[in-house]
């Protein structure tokens, strides 16, 4: 969901920036990763 997607759908009256602030306030990211941990190679 874009951000412009996501103001329309909760109905907000701030700007897309604003929206991309907050977000990032609560260390939600917009890079799709997977739900596993990351994997660690061992440092020889």
């Amino acid at each position: 969901m874009t951000l412009a997607e996501l103001r329309e759908q909760l109905g907000l009256d701030c700007t897309i920036q604003a929206i991309f602030y907050v977000l990032d306030d609560m260390g939600l990211t917009y890079k799709k990763r997977r739900c596993e941990p990351v994997s660690r190679t061992v440092q020889i």
